[in-house]
């Protein structure tokens, strides 16, 4: 299957075509089939909520998972769905144990919800947060490395 991109992709999203979209980070839109499966899902959750809740939805997720596994390389008991990036960004830090004088490399561009997250995790455990700056525009990925690179340590 092949699936149309730029231009082409537009015809598979409902956004107004006089406009210009340009905010996916916080308030992204879905493809119609996706939309469209969305509503089937929540007809399903309506007809019989306690059934969908008890007894369909945990399987439900885990086949997605199962799915999803072989497109991203992983296997499916791997994969956890979250709400949304800021979440998953929640969860593993969350997940990891930081030390005083830890650090954790986030940049200057980083989105201020997982800049504080990060904060947060910093001021709980001890880890300091080391900020790469990146200025736009960016001319190349060697800068950006070379960027990244100058603020590694055996602490990060």
């Amino acid at each position: 299957m092949t699936i149309p991109f730029g231009r082409q992709a537009r015809a598979l999203f409902s956004l107004d075509p006089q406009g210009t979209f340009l905010n996916h980070g916080s308030f992204g839109a879905v493809p119609i089939p996706v939309q469209q499966a969305q509503q089937r899902w929540q007809a399903a959750m309506e007809r019989q909520p306690d059934l969908f809740f008890r007894r369909l939805m945990k399987p439900a997720i885990r086949a997605a998972a199962e799915v999803l596994g072989p497109v991203v390389n992983v296997n499916g008991d791997d994969i956890a769905f979250v709400e949304n990036a800021t979440s998953a960004i929640n969860a593993v830090l969350h997940s990891l144990t930081f030390r005083p004088g830890d650090e954790i490399l986030i940049t200057s561009t980083t989105y201020n919800t997982v800049r504080l997250a990060v904060v947060e995790v910093c001021k709980r455990s001890g880890a300091t947060p080391v900020v790469v700056d990146l200025p736009l525009p960016l001319h190349d990925h060697q800068s950006v490395v070379a960027r990244f690179a100058a603020k590694l340590s055996r602490q990060t």
